[in-house]
């Protein structure tokens, strides 16, 4: 199949930032309140062996039908409610603006660094972590206990989408390979791909195995930190070159080091969920 790619590319990084410039006047225009969580809950791991704090957004239109379906986006970057409430206020404004259809947003508060790590080969990478290997038994308390309770709490489509940034991203490159099967859609920026001496860009083709006949998708985004390109570069070119089966994939890259989270995120989104044309 073929795949979809820009990488490093002036011309595009400059495009879609006049594109958000042309958005962000909309947004401002749109009342911007506090955000209420609607809903929030704590889900007692028997893997992670704690328990952890979930928050939830709910689109305005499951208030009006609350047995209407939606697609589920998991963010694995919220720390608090107060970094959720802002993601989800991005959220809420662009389904307002018809930008996106809704959708419902999940979030993990508290996340730490080593839930997003597994085990390394590398000296550096031991030298400075401790207690790695966490990152299975993340993967199984996302796979097996969150997506289960969200399911069983809410009315949604099988459609689910799974967002990382940094050490989040190379967790969610690891879902996508590790168990393919729980999220259709992979939104990944600037993922630390250094980790275990870059074993995920070796070791793709080999443990790329979907599992059904269904594309995934994967977006991936750079913030535009040198370090990181070169890197994610690799990783790139790697994929170029084994054009891995049922998955299309794609890169935006950015020339500004500042994150740019929530424009990231929205971009992918708008490619996901794209409103159908009212009927005249």
């Amino acid at each position: 199949m073929e795949k979809s790619m820009s990488v490093n590319h002036l011309l595009i990084a400059t495009l879609f930032v006049f594109g958000l410039m042309n958005v962000l006047p909309a947004f401002a225009q749109v009342e911007n309140k506090p955000l209420v969580i609607v809903e929030s809950l704590d889900i007692n791991s028997e893997n992670l062996r704690e328990k952890r704090h979930i928050n939830v957004y709910l689109p305005d239109e499951y208030k009006l039908n609350r047995t209407k379906s939606f697609p589920v986006v998991y963010l694995l970057n919220s720390q608090t409610a107060d970094d959720f409430s802002y993601v989800a206020n991005w959220v809420k404004n662009a389904i307002k603006l018809r930008m996106i259809s809704p959708i419902i947003l999940v979030a993990i508060e508290d996340t730490k660094l080593l839930d997003f790590v597994g085990t390394s080969e590398s000296e550096i990478d031991k030298a400075n972590f401790r207690n790695l290997g966490r990152a299975e038994l993340f993967r199984r308390f996302l796979n097996e206990e969150l997506i289960t309770e969200i399911s069983l709490r809410y009315p949604r489509t099988e459609e689910r989408v799974l967002v990382g940034d940094s050490w989040a991203g190379l967790f969610t490159l690891e879902v996508l390979l590790r168990t393919p099967e729980n999220f259709q859609t992979y939104i990944v920026i600037s993922p630390q791909l250094i980790w275990n001496d870059e074993y995920l860009t070796s070791k793709f083709p080999e443990l790329w195995r979907p599992q059904n006949s269904k594309i995934k998708n994967l977006y991936l985004f750079d913030h535009g930190k040198l370090v990181m390109n070169s890197y994610l570069g690799r990783f790139l070119q790697m994929l170029a070159d084994q054009k891995p089966k049922l998955l299309y994939w794609e890169c935006t890259s950015f020339n500004e080091v500042h994150p740019l989270y929530q424009p990231m995120l929205l971009f992918a989104l708008q490619k996901l969920f794209v409103i159908a044309p009212e009927k005249k």
